[in-house]
């Protein structure tokens, strides 16, 4: 299932930037949390203990909001990463390249992505990592090019679409352009069970 949205002013989130965030970015991925996560599964798909992966990570914008949510982390990017961030116990770096890295462990639930990057190579990491089972549910950007942005936005949908539709995974797949990324468009999607809808895929 595909759903592409436009931003509805009466919908956007009211978000307060934290004062001890290293990023503006991290209003991003809170403002597509509010959007793409019910507010009644919050407890169940941003848990406590839940192990995520953010790519693109530096300086810890994206990383903070899933370190916010007690998540275990591993942030990969070559930069540097907010010591505030590492001090929390909860953030392992990763000096590398996003598109090389994989994850350590098996029970990944989020990987967020936030590199600058052509849109066609992001939506194939993006597949990538579903089709492999590395993940649950992923959220990233696409990088809009100047000219011909409504093309490239359903060019790249429907790549990651094909993708996981020809490796047989149900999929959730919705894209929005937010309030705080105005200049990009934003992708969740999510795994789900074939044989029971809604349920999570565990593969």
């Amino acid at each position: 299932m595909i759903l592409c949205e436009k931003n509805r002013r009466a919908t956007i989130p009211r978000l307060k930037f934290p004062s001890d965030v290293p990023s503006l970015s991290t209003l991003k991925l809170e403002e597509a949390f509010h959007v793409f996560i019910p507010a009644d599964e919050w407890d169940e798909r941003l848990a406590s203990g839940m192990y995520a992966v953010n790519l693109g990570a530096c300086p810890g914008g994206w990383t903070y909001q899933l370190v916010k949510r007690s998540m275990m982390v591993h942030a990969v990017d070559n930069g540097t990463m907010a010591q505030s961030l590492m001090d929390t116990g909860q953030v392992t770096h990763h000096a590398a390249d996003g598109f090389r890295f994989e994850p350590p462990r098996n029970n990944i639930t989020w990987l967020v992505c936030d590199m600058v990057e052509k849109p066609a190579r992001e939506a194939n990491l993006m597949a990538d990592c579903l089709v492999k089972g590395w993940c649950r549910e992923v959220i990233f950007n696409l990088k809009l090019p100047m000219k011909k942005r409504y093309e490239e936005v359903t060019q790249n949908l429907a790549l990651l679409s094909e993708r996981l539709s020809e490796n047989g995974i149900n999929y959730e797949l919705r894209a929005r352009q937010l309030y705080h990324d105005r200049e990009e468009v934003t992708v969740h999607a999510r795994r789900i069970w074939g044989a029971v809808p809604g349920r999570r895929d565990e593969r």
